[in-house]
């Protein structure tokens, strides 16, 4: 987030006049363009060379929305010269098959109801543009006619839509239990499990939600009423910049970003794009160009006459070392992955990482489990402390993670079948407890549950526990199975 802000701020600073904009517009027109043209040719090509490639589709799309918007705009407010109006007519119409190949209903909605911002801007300024409603009116046609037969092709079976719709009720469920605070930024996809919704009637067993599938909806499920606050604030703030006395010229680059801008919150509804790094990177240019053209850069170069660049360079260095740092625990941490859980020399690779990134709480639940399998399979007897000591760290540093409660808890009752401790088998029942609460909607750690309640001979409760699983799937066939026994 910080890096973002701080190339949004080089860029608002940094970019003055509209020679300099132009060249900004030019580097993403020929951006635009090849990604334009690997999208199309991902079609044509084998899938494993365009996995390989390319990012899914998505991701693809989002990343090339506010490319394909600025083209269009350069186009018909008549931005470059008359020569490259011409070369930007093909990507244009490599962007229109690209979005009827795709199926992407994210871009096409985004799309569209930009097309229409864009048209009441040029109905509306007459005196400014004149004659360049012809092409635009053409592409809004073109738009509304793959729109048809993309949300047709796409809904017709329903999976998606029943899918995405689950996703929204568990963001709304979240906000619902937390209104003003929100769960915590970053948090949506370690809460999902606790408020998940089952899609077309069944729960989606090992699955993850990284994202609500709309920014805004995660915003609210995150950040609360004070995110939705600070987000109608932003949208107040960009919706009263204005060029005042600036020239023709400057109004047109202020127009095209200002559009590129709008494009990327129009589409952050329909889909996840702002989370994603080179989304974010064009957001930040886009409103650093918009914020340059409309004199809010002079404003903040009056008020405060120090560069800068110093104090930007030394926030880039560290956050390049915490960066390297970060990417090498993850390096060690996906080496163990490759070895397997029974090789001694994964116990190194995962100190290592603990040690480049001591508050990432997933490495020390892994660390955990690697222990306990290995104790379980009396293969390896780690010299770091017992399994325990690393799911309680995992406890500490994320305290809402059902998994890290029942790997705990599996722990336990390896411990007290084995030694027939009364202590520790109430801990191990504690600990699936709190698990079974963190995640209500997920079964198997419900299941898990009871069969431990029956080796204790507490068929009562777990009689309870099955019953109100099956209830939450009722095709779920271990949980019958495990009834029935």
């Amino acid at each position: 987030i910080v890096s973002y802000v701080m190339l949004f701020y080089a860029v608002a600073n940094s970019v003055k006049t509209t020679a300099q904009i132009k060249k900004i517009f030019k580097g993403i027109a020929v951006i635009t363009s090849v990604l334009i043209a690997a999208g199309l040719c991902a079609f044509f090509v084998p899938r494993s060379w365009s996995e390989t490639l390319m990012p899914g589709g998505g991701v693809f799309a989002a990343l090339l929305l506010p490319g394909i918007v600025i083209l269009e705009a350069c186009l018909v407010f008549g931005a470059f010269p008359p020569k490259y109006a011409r070369l930007l007519a093909v990507p244009l119409i490599g962007a229109v098959f690209y979005a009827f190949f795709s199926h992407s209903n994210a871009l096409i909605l985004a799309l569209l109801l930009t097309n229409v911002i864009l048209l009441i801007m040029l109905y509306s300024m007459k005196s400014v543009f004149p004659n360049r409603k012809a092409g635009i009116i053409v592409f809004i046609v073109i738009l509304a006619g793959m729109l048809v037969y993309s949300v047709k092709s796409e809904f017709s079976a329903g999976s998606a839509a029943n899918e995405r719709t689950a996703v929204l009720k568990s963001a709304a469920a979240m906000f619902a239990a937390r209104p003003v605070t929100g769960q915590g930024l970053g948090a949506f996809e370690n809460v999902y499990p606790r408020y998940k919704f089952p899609a077309d009637g069944l729960a989606r067993f090992g699955t993850e939600a990284r994202s609500a599938r709309c920014e805004y909806f995660q915003i609210a499920a995150e950040a609360g009423i004070i995110g939705i606050i600070l987000v109608l604030w932003f949208v107040f703030k960009l919706s009263r910049l204005k060029t005042g006395n600036a020239s023709k010229e400057t109004n047109k680059y202020f127009i095209i970003a200002v559009l590129g801008v709008h494009s990327m919150l129009i589409y952050a509804w329909f889909d996840s794009n702002l989370h994603m790094a080179a989304c974010a990177a064009w957001f930040a240019v886009l409103l650093g160009i918009t914020v340059s053209a409309a004199g809010g850069a002079a404003g903040a170069k009056a008020k405060r006459q120090q560069n800068p660049a110093a104090y930007l360079a030394a926030l880039t260095a560290v956050l390049c070392v915490i960066m390297f740092l970060n990417v090498l625990a993850e390096y060690f941490h996906r080496k163990v992955e490759s070895l397997g859980l029974k090789n001694k020399l994964a116990e190194k690779y995962f100190q290592a990482a603990i040690s480049l990134n001591p508050l990432n709480a997933g490495y020390f639940n892994s660390f955990g489990v690697f222990k306990l399998e290995n104790l379980l399979a009396k293969k390896i007897v780690s010299s770091t402390g017992a399994p325990d000591e690393d799911f309680n760290k995992a406890v500490l540093l994320d305290g809402i993670n059902g998994y890290y409660f029942r790997n705990l808890a599996r722990y336990y009752a390896f411990l007290g079948v084995k030694t027939e401790k009364v202590e520790l088998l109430n801990a191990a029942i504690d600990n699936y407890s709190k698990a079974a609460d963190a995640y209500p909607c997920e079964p198997f750690i419900r299941l898990e549950f009871a069969r431990f309640l029956m080796k204790c001979e507490k068929y009562f409760f777990a009689e309870r526990i099955l019953k109100e699983t099956l209830k939450l799937e009722p095709n779920f066939a271990d949980a019958h199975r495990v009834l029935a026994q």
